[in-house]
Parts: structure tokens; sequence; C-alpha cells
């Protein structure tokens, strides 16, 4: 290990140029007259004054970035963003790290790494950018073949009760056939053959802007005699690589394996997708490639780590860069392929992933109890793969579904019209868990045994887009925008619900717009005003209201004849241009809260509006929540009610 002495006389100063070349801001160049450890009588380096100094930085300073990233959260706490205060480095106990400190606070974790024009031995610092090699490949192979072969049995392919080898899988309808080992890059486009069975991996990536290389009708013949493998994008010539070095015939990618100009041929295939992930071999995940011309082996595009001190070594010059500590976690929270609505689906599903992300390889299959990292080791990650996160049973089949439509809702899709087709695959399969007892059910993005709660979602920040003819309003899929539910872990329903799937003339099922949900639940007139109230939040815990991790925001106030005026509702269309102030609540949970020795009544409602005056049919256009004494005397509401939402 270098000396810390040894270490100071490599540091050197930073020339202008090289600043423009570091992309700094002035503040943060000044990290170079520092060491990694931090260590002697630097207790502290100061990076900025205050918090707006960093945001005006962060917009051309890739270390502000990257700091704003990491301590984001706690700029935007109305307890603390009003408090002044540096944004600072401190010592950490472990040697190459450091504490970002603000607001008294040690509030995330920076690593010093080296560049790869570096001797990361001689800076004994871990490699920036590592490079997959043929030894992490043939590493992940080895892992894979006992995953799948060896004496794990957690493959679901295999029947637990023979030892034999695994039968392979039904081929997709189209995969991209790579030959074997020996050959060169000799692909063509196969099609598949009824039971035609054997081992294939799946590509898990995002398109980006444009999707340069891709089958359509007029070229789908030539694929089929020869797909060059030179006139590929990087990143489905990685997956090309890492399917041989897994000894792999057949490569599923989407972008190839379905035709992208035939509408017939993506309604048959969409549907399947969710089983084409389940039943791969592997599935390749490119959390490092921001698109299809992005490699995954190779990358150095990832805003993490951040070049910031030039340094002389006695073997040569490097550069020292700073990023967030690797782990599991770093990989999926900074991942392109995170956003992308797609992805959930295809890693929920696959039974084993290879996660890539900037020359890290993660290997997260049944028997993980989290991602094994394998060749240039990182961090032991604590958190699992979110996205492998089992149903359960009972209530936390209710739990598991909505946290999934919580993460998906802040996915992006290229097409909203697939939001519903983005999630079948999951639902399906899930929907298989629950058998053919009730509540099984499952409509626009709704399981009968998740009822009501499924019901209360509203914004989890920002704006809802409502968008027509794709779901009924009930449904959280009527809406685009980061969504959340409500916290009734531990309340009661008192209303009943259940989806009628309307019929055409032909009997079959019509457009999931026109789906029902009959009602049966006590309903009163209430007024909403344009007075704004702080959501879920008003003099009593946040808690109480809201779900684990969930963000608290303005709401309008709800007034009820008759009932406590602590109420609040969001209207789905928050920006408050709606012109009805009558509205009609529907009373769906309830629960008892003790706060400063007393004991209140929160109940949660729908908030309706009726297709035309004394209807018993309406739209749901918010949610609300009324919190009242329940002593001396509980709330009082009517009875109970039929009615219907479209």
């Amino acid at each position: 290990m270098i000396s810390t002495t040894r270490f100071k006389s490599f540091i050197r100063k930073v020339s202008p140029r090289e600043k423009n070349e570091l992309a700094l801001c002035q503040s943060c160049s000044r990290i170079s007259s520092i060491t990694p450890e931090l260590t002697g009588s630097l207790e502290s380096h100061t990076l900025h004054l205050n918090a707006a100094a960093l945001l005006t930085h962060s917009d051309f300073c890739g270390l502000c970035r990257l700091v704003k990233y990491q301590i984001g959260g706690a700029m935007t706490r109305t307890d603390l963003n009003h408090l002044p205060s540096t944004i600072a480095l401190r010592q950490h106990q472990t040697p190459g790290k450091m504490w970002l400190h603000a607001y008294g606070l040690n509030l995330g974790e920076l690593q010093w790494f080296a560049h790869p024009n570096s001797v990361a031995a001689a800076l004994d610092k871990p490699p920036a950018y590592p490079k997959v090699t043929t030894r992490e490949l043939s590493l992940l192979r080895s892992c894979a073949e006992d995953c799948l072969l060896g004496d794990r049995k957690c493959s679901s392919l295999r029947p637990s009760n023979i030892d034999a080898p695994s039968i392979p899988p039904l081929l997709p309808h189209r995969v991209i056939d790579i030959g074997d080992a020996s050959s060169e890059h000799r692909l063509r486009l196969h099609d598949s053959a009824i039971d035609e069975r054997a081992f294939y991996t799946t590509l898990s990536h995002r398109w980006g802007n444009v999707v340069m290389f891709k089958t359509t009708q007029k070229n789908i013949k030539d694929f089929h005699t020869y797909l060059n493998f030179n006139a590929l994008p990087i990143s489905f010539k990685d997956a090309v690589t890492v399917t041989k070095a897994l000894g792999i015939r057949y490569l599923w990618i989407d972008a190839i394996c379905i035709i992208q100009d035939d509408r017939s041929d993506w309604i048959k295939q969409a549907p399947l997708m969710g089983k084409i992930y389940k039943n791969a071999y592997c599935t390749i995940a490119a959390h490092s490639a921001q698109d299809s011309l992005d490699g995954f082996l190779e990358s150095e595009s990832a805003p993490n780590p951040v070049k910031v001190a030039p340094c002389q070594s006695t073997e040569g010059p490097g550069t020292l860069c700073i990023g967030i500590p690797r782990s599991f976690k770093e990989t999926i929270d900074c991942s392109y392929i995170n956003q992308r609505g797609w992805v959930l689906q295809e890693l929920t599903l696959s039974q084993r992933i290879a996660h890539f992300s900037s020359g890290y390889i993660y290997w997260d299959c049944p028997h993980t109890n989290s991602p094994l990292s394998i060749g240039n080791t990182t961090e032991q990650s604590i958190q699992a793969s979110r996205a492998r996160k089992a149903p359960g049973t009972g209530a936390n089949f209710s739990e598991s579904w909505l946290d999934l439509v919580t993460n998906y809702s802040k996915c992006q899709l290229t097409y909203g019209k697939d939001k519903l087709v983005a999630i079948s695959g999951i639902a399906a399969e899930w929907q298989s868990r629950l058998g053919e007892g009730p509540g099984g059910r499952y409509h626009s993005g709704v399981f009968e045994c998740t009822l009501p709660q499924s019901l209360l979602w509203f914004s989890g920040g920002g704006l809802l887009k409502r968008v027509k003819r794709r779901a009924p309003s009930w449904s959280w899929a009527s809406v685009d925008g980061h969504l959340q539910f409500m916290n009734t872990r531990r309340a009661r329903a008192v209303a009943t619900f259940k989806v009628e799937r309307t019929v055409g003339k032909n009997g079959a099922l019509t457009n999931s717009s026109r789906c029902l949900l009959t009602g049966h639940a006590s309903i009163t007139k209430g007024s909403i005003t344009a007075e704004r109230v702080h959501y879920g939040a008003e003099d009593y815990s946040a808690e109480n209201f809201l779900r684990a991790g969930g963000a608290m925001i303005t709401g309008f106030h709800l007034d009820i004849p008759g009932y406590s005026r602590r109420a609040q509702a969001s209207i789905d269309d928050g920006s408050g241009n709606w012109k009805t102030t009558t509205v009609y609540c529907a009373r769906v949970c309830t629960m008892q809260l003790e706060w400063e020795e007393s004991v209140f009544q929160r109940d949660f409602l729908l908030i309706l509006k009726p297709l035309h005056p004394a209807s018993t049919r309406f739209k749901r256009i918010g949610v609300g929540s009324i919190f009242t004494p329940h002593w001396p005397h509980p709330a009082h509401w009517s009875a109970a009610q039929d009615f219907v939402i479209v």
C-alpha cells in the first residue's frame, strides 16, 4: 500500500487547460490540494459555502452534479432548506472514502478511484471504469452453469425430483442465431420451429431516442440469410459477445426479433415477452449503456466517477476520480435502463440476470440473497434486487403489487399506449400464483384482491396527466406521472368493489377504458375550496397518511358538512383548473389513531363526480382524507349504497 506521505508528492497543480478538460467549477477544482484519505490535521474540505452555489454550478460541474445526487433529498426537506450550511468533505473511517457533510449531518459517501490511464496498483485505488475481460466472462459462465446445472437446484426449469440437466425451454418465435463458440461472427435471424427447444439469452437495454438497427418488413428476408455483426450497435455487439462467452447459441433482442413496422407482429409478440424473459437462460442487463449505440462491456459514459485531479506516480502520470462507492444499489439507482418502463417487467420475471455496469458484473438468481459481484469486486450489497421481489400472499400480495406499481409509475415509456402491455407479463405471472380463488381477477392494472387499497392512488410529485381511452378513471393506468398510494396498512376496508368487464356485440371484451367498477359504500356530498393544504401532513405525522417513503404534497381543502374541517383532497388534475367544486365522497377505508393521549378516526375517501345530475354512475377525480376526533362520538356516515365508477 502506498503511504500518505508518498501520495502527497503525487498530487500536482492543475493547469487552466486541464481544469477545462476536467470540467470542474473553480471551487471543486481546489480538491487537488488534499490527499485522498483526508488524513493528518485536515478535518474538512469545503466544496461550496451553501446549497445555492452547489445547485448553480451543477449545470456544468461533474462533481457538483455527483454531490447534488447524493444529498439532493436533504436540500428539498422543509426543515433543512432554510438553514445556511456549507457543503464539505469529511474524514471517513474507511481509507479512500469521504463523507459528504451538510446541515450538521453526514449525508452520503464518496470514494476515490483511479482512472484507467493510471496505474491502479501503484495508486492503491480501484479502477474507475474497469473493462470486462474474458476472465470476468469466464467467471460469469461458471456461475451461470452452476446455477442451472450444478448443485444449487435453483432453476425453475429443472424438475425438483430429477437430477438430469435442465430441459431447454421453447424458443421464442424469432431468435438471433450467433453460431457456436468456435465460429466467427456469422449471425442470422432464425425462425423457430414448433416445439423447438434450446437455451437462449435476452437483452434488457435502453432504446434511446432512435434505434439505428431494427428488423422491418423490408429487411427481414435479408436478416434470415445474414446479419452483419459489424453493422450492429455496440450494445448489440456486446450482447453477442456475452452470449457466446456463456456458451449459448441463441440471443433474443426485441428490436431485431420483433418486426418493428408490423403492428400485427407486435400484437402477437408483446403478450409473450414476459415468458420470453422468464424462460431465458440469462438476461443481460445493460445498465451503463445510454442507448444501443453505447456499449456496456467498456464504457466511460456514466456520470460516476468524475475526473478531479491529475497525479504522478513512480510508474507514470495518472488521474484520480471521485465517485459513489460501488455496490449493486448504486448500479440500479444510477442505471440508464432503470427508468425504462419495459425493463421492470424484464428484470422482474427473469430467473437469472447478469447486470453490467461500467465494467462491473453482478449475478442475480433465485439462490442469491443479494446480487454477487463477479470479477472486479465491489462492496457487499445489503440490498437484493428490487426487481426480483416475490409477490407474497394475502395482505403481502397487495403491498407487493402497490409497491411495484409505484416503482413502475416512475418509469418512462416511448409509447404511452404500452402502459398496461409493458406490465402484463408480471400480472399474468402473479395471477398464476393466486390460482383460481376469489380475488384473482385482473383488469386495467388492478387485482380484485387488492381492492379497495389499489384505488387510493394520487400524485407522488408533479401533475398527473389523464390519458383518454386507455383505462377507466378508477385505474392508476388512466394517468401518466409518478404515483403513490395512501398508507392503509393498518386500515379496515368499509366498502366493497367488484370489476365488471363489459362485453361487445360479438361476445368479445371491449376496450379497457369501458371496464366498470361496481361499489357499495357510504357516499356524501362535499365541496373543494381553492385553499391549499399540506396533503398528508397537517399538524400530525405524515406516516399516518402516506406510505413509507411517500412524498408530502400540496392538496386542496375538502369541506364535508357536519364533519371536522381537518380534511384534504388530492385532485387528479392537480392544476386547480377544474370547474365543479361540489363533489361526492365515497368512504373506502378507516382507521383509529392515537395522538397526544387522544383517539382520532381517519377515513380514506374516493372523490367522485357524477356523469350527470342524480346519476349513480361516477367518474373518479381524486382521493381524500378526513380526520375526526373519535371521542366522545365517532364520525357518523350514512348507510352504504350501490354505485358505479366508469
